[in-house]
């Protein structure tokens, strides 16, 4: 069986593993690069304004792309294990053979859910140590796709992506079925998560500050709302201007003014340190999710007539 499913996904193998290691060795390189620009120019004293980096923006762009690579596996990897054989008929051979059902779904969830943590795990590490730097200039790690594109999440997300795909491979038993449940399932959680659940996972801090003090634009903090006041009470609509601060040049003057009127501004935000809390938290719903996708499939192959 080992020997079978080696000749069925070498050429998957061999062409993900190419990519893998030609995408490493960019990352390397320029991420030494941008290593050596960010300690000189802290050395000079240049490092303000937002063009240091302006020349490898193409590459921080593929890098955030990386965020779909579990959809891809899912996709490309899983959907058609199961049920392309079941669309075939091809598993009938295996069955009627010396191969039981057991070892026929254990030998194929074997290998993709070994690969796909090879694999993820080391297109996370890769991507998560090229962008120390970024990360260290720019302070914010839950900023845009920086989340989930480093740290634990992409295997995570991959190990999901997968499950998915073959459940529903074992379930539906056709490929282009399969794909789309793939896709829309993997999406729709995706989102469900990254817009109403992640929030969640501890309870938020809240501050109030003037207007010209930004508490938090240090620590990497993730700010979830912000809210203006006026001696505590909520302001709603058009501010308007009052007679002291009218002749305030800059709009750092006016922030000043304004602030010793009595306005606030009242940041409900995650801090920074629970970066890691955040990741394995989600990693683990992710897993867990894996996990029941896994046994909806094991149960539906060894429960299903050939």
């Amino acid at each position: 069986m080992t020997w079978l499913l080696w000749r069925q996904h070498r050429l998957q193998a061999a062409v993900s593993w190419g990519l893998m290691a030609a995408f490493a060795v960019l990352l390397w390189i320029t991420g030494v690069h941008m290593a050596d620009l960010y300690r000189s120019c802290r050395v000079s004293a240049t490092c303000s304004g937002g063009s240091l980096f302006e020349s490898y923006k193409p590459l921080e762009n593929l890098v955030t792309l990386t965020i779909a690579a579990p959809l891809v596996l899912g996709v490309l990897w899983a959907a058609p294990l199961i049920a392309r054989e079941f669309e075939t008929g091809t598993h009938t051979l295996a069955w009627t053979q010396s191969v039981s059902r057991r070892h026929w779904l254990t030998a194929k969830l074997v290998v993709l859910l070994g690969g796909t943590l090879l694999w993820t795990g080391a297109l996370a590490a890769v991507v998560t140590w090229w962008s120390g730097t970024l990360n260290t200039m720019r302070g914010n790690r839950f900023d845009g796709a920086r989340f989930d594109t480093q740290g634990v999440l992409p295997v995570a997300y991959s190990l999901f992506a997968v499950s998915l795909a073959v459940a529903a491979g074992a379930v539906l038993r056709r490929m282009l079925p399969a794909l789309g449940v793939t896709i829309f399932g993997f999406v729709a959680v995706r989102l469900l998560v990254d817009s109403y659940v992640r929030p969640l996972y501890q309870n938020p801090l809240t501050i109030s500050s003037r207007l010209d003090q930004d508490p938090t634009a240090t620590g990497g903090a993730w700010v979830i709302s912000r809210t203006l006041t006026l001696n505590g009470h909520d302001v709603n609509g058009p501010i308007k201007v009052t007679s002291p601060c009218a002749g305030t040049v800059s709009r750092e003057q006016m922030d000043t003014c304004m602030s010793d009127l009595g306005y606030r501004t009242v940041t409900k935000y995650q801090p920074g340190n629970r970066y890691w809390p955040f990741q394995f938290i989600e990693a683990g719903i992710f897993v867990a999710l894996a996990a029941v996708l896994i046994a909806v499939c094991v149960i539906v192959v060894r429960r299903r007539d050939a």
